[in-house]
């Protein structure tokens, strides 16, 4: 996903407002395609994993970028809590799908949990 390093470009040249509409646009294309996989049979969510962390990678360069070079306020606070939300039902479905197979547990372990583990810092 490519999005997400514009975004951090128009708000290095300045262009605040661009970035703001950009980060929307892409944020609402990649929740619509997190919901997806997450609103499939986890059997089937199982065989996209990387796919899906993709998505949330995605998501996440968003709201990294709108919190380091955003200075309204209000649109980071947006932003946080949508990603927040995402990431509580991200977070939730894992689980499921970590169940389907040793595979997929592995996987999941990889991906979204070290992942998690990195931002957070444990």
């Amino acid at each position: 996903m490519f999005f997400p390093s514009y975004v951090s470009t128009y708000y290095g040249a300045g262009h605040e407002a661009k970035a703001e509409q950009l980060t929307i646009r892409v944020m609402d294309l990649l929740e619509e395609e997190l919901d997806y996989y997450m609103g499939v049979e986890p059997e089937f969510t199982a065989t996209m994993i990387d796919d899906w962390f993709s998505a949330y990678r995605g998501v996440f360069s968003l709201y990294q970028a709108v919190n380091l070079y955003g200075t309204n306020e209000l649109f980071k606070e947006e932003i946080s809590n949508k990603f927040f939300s995402i990431t509580e039902r991200t977070q939730n479905a894992m689980d499921k799908v970590q169940r389907v197979s040793p595979s997929a547990f592995q996987q999941i372990e990889q991906t979204f949990v070290g992942f998690f583990q990195r931002i957070m810092g444990a």
